[in-house]
């Protein structure tokens, strides 16, 4: 049986920070439009204000990525890019409890609001944030591409 654990990116060994950004990268390809892609290089971990969370499997000696979150930092907000699980992982609580500690590292950095953007149709993401304590703000039509609406969401991190 698989183990995996949570960890940030930085506190990874620096020789195996690329193999998981190219993981996070396959796997973005498999998930994510081509326009919706993250561009990611070595360079992304270096900056202070970026949050890459990921959830790492252990099988036989080998790691292999299962979920990521990508957050960025400005002022006392929290603008999280997204949270991905690979399909083969997904319904366990991993999304729930990467998201958990996307918050919590919000209230650490003492950030006020977290904000995010989802797609419209995209309902098991929408569950996930609103049975988190997301609110929806606003809907945009034709926010990522003709008729794929967007829905902005916020969530107050507790002082």
């Amino acid at each position: 049986m698989d183990q995996f654990y949570f960890t940030d990116l930085r506190r990874l060994p620096k020789t195996q920070v690329p193999k998981v950004l190219t993981q996070i990268q396959q796997m973005e390809r498999k998930i994510f439009p081509e326009n919706e892609l993250t561009p990611l290089d070595d360079k992304i971990s270096k900056k202070p204000n970026t949050e890459i969370l990921v959830v790492l499997s252990q099988s036989d000696g080998n790691e292999s990525l299962i979920a990521y979150a990508i957050a960025v930092r400005c002022q006392r907000r929290l603008l999280l890019h997204k949270i991905c699980v690979s399909a083969s992982h997904r319904s366990n609580g991993l999304g729930t409890r990467l998201l958990k500690l996307v918050i919590e590292r919000a209230h650490k950095t003492s950030c006020r609001t977290i904000d995010l953007w989802a797609h419209a149709e995209n309902h098991h993401a929408r569950r996930l944030y609103l049975g988190n304590g997301f609110q929806i703000l606003q809907t945009v039509t034709n926010y990522y591409s003709h008729g794929n609406d967007g829905v902005k969401m916020s969530y107050l991190v507790p002082p």
